[in-house]
């Protein structure tokens, strides 16, 4: 089927069911580009836009804009929109952008990015639907960025995603609906606001590269997903889940890498840093590194306690790497290298430390549950009373 290129500018949407379904190429140095207000958010709001007929292709080359708001002022406006299955490629050279959506493509198809999308980044932005790539069943391969004002990509159920560069979003870099995978490479980024990842049910991440999040969790796990980490996982709490069964295999290095400054009565301030895998039931199979963060080293604390390599609350625990607590400063408790509550079945052929500080941590403490150690597990030096080995 012949295709068409586009080789003039315009300020008005370009319907591709209006052509029917032929592959459309915008050339190098055309723009799309739609602005001012518009009733609502449809398809006159997308720079392009294919129906739900399917079959769409789009090579772009050039600049596809939806910078618009509704009349409220909110913002709205996708750069590309497919509410039909389809492929879309994003150039080397190419800028896909949206008040609200950068690219969605919601009933299956392919995305290829090789240089910008961006979704929710302008002017009158609010909300969870500012996303730089939303995908219901379909798959991305992004060699370039990808960046969302809430969401750097959004996976629907059964969507997949290959990130080889960089995502990243204001609240969360990725965010997996139940059924959805993402694989990031070995030098690839992910970064959000809040958190790095968060997976749904039975969503899966494999990671080589480098997840972060500037607040809280690095990689946020529902009951029932699955991670692999081969790389980096950082955050407030490195990987945190509050409810359901998840899977955990670790043999690269997950960290907390923040703490909480409270302010006290008297001169000081009582810190309380993350831990770098906080869960409450999962199956952890452990052959990297884990480690608790510091607290920062300040003259004037007075009071807290340094991260914890690992606080699970069941499920099931092989260590064959090393978890560590944090260290501490003036007048703080050094980090636990494994807290576990009572219905935790564990085995350490690896190291547990304790981290250090004025009162140090025990390197294993256990509220019931059980640990079979042919490895090693210590207590940190301190100033006061030593950690405990495990108690």
């Amino acid at each position: 089927m012949s295709g068409t290129t586009i080789t003039s500018s315009g300020t008005s949407a370009l319907l591709l069911a209006a052509a029917g379904p032929a592959p459309v190429t915008i050339a190098t140095g055309v723009s799309i580009v739609l602005s001012g207000s518009v009733a609502a958010d449809n398809s006159l709001a997308s720079a392009v836009y294919g129906g739900p007929g399917g079959g769409w292709s789009v090579l772009n080359e050039g600049t596809l804009g939806a910078g618009v708001t509704l009349a409220s002022g909110m913002a709205a406006g996708t750069g590309l929109e497919f509410a039909g299955a389809g492929s879309a490629t994003n150039g080397l050279a190419g800028v896909i952008e949206g008040n609200a959506e950068g690219l969605a493509l919601l009933a299956g198809g392919n995305v290829v990015n090789r240089g910008t999308i961006s979704g929710g980044m302008g002017a009158g932005g609010t909300g969870l639907g500012r996303i730089g790539v939303q995908l219901g069943g379909a798959t991305l391969q992004n060699n370039g960025l990808v960046q969302g004002g809430a969401y750097g990509v959004s996976l629907g159920a059964a969507a997949g995603a290959a990130n080889n560069d960089m995502i990243t979003g204001g609240e969360a870099g990725a965010v997996l609906a139940t059924g959805a995978s993402l694989a990031n490479a070995a030098g690839a980024v992910i970064t959000g606001g809040a958190a790095g990842a968060v997976l749904r049910a039975g969503a899966s991440l494999a990671n080589a590269g480098s997840i972060e999040a500037a607040g809280h969790q690095g990689v946020l796990l529902a009951g029932g997903a699955y991670l692999a980490n081969r790389g980096s996982i950082s955050g407030f709490d490195g990987v945190w889940g509050a409810s359901g069964t998840a899977t955990l295999m670790n043999d690269g290095w997950i960290s907390s890498g923040g703490s909480l400054g409270l302010p006290l009565t008297s001169t000081g301030y009582s810190f309380f840093s993350g831990a770098a895998v906080e869960l409450t039931s999962t199956t952890i199979i452990n052959q990297g590194v884990m480690q608790g963060n510091n607290v920062p080293p300040d003259a004037l604390m007075q009071a807290g306690s340094a991260g914890s390599g690992l606080v699970l609350g069941a499920g099931t625990l092989m260590n064959l790497g090393t978890l560590a607590g944090g260290g501490g400063a003036y007048a703080t408790h050094g980090g636990l290298g494994l807290a576990g509550a009572a219905q935790l079945a564990g085995y350490n052929a690896g190291r547990i430390d304790g981290g250090s500080g004025t009162y140090g941590g025990a390197g294993a403490m256990l509220f019931g549950g059980s640990l079979l150690n042919a490895g090693s597990i210590l207590g940190a030096m301190a100033l006061f009373p030593a950690g405990m080995g495990w108690c």
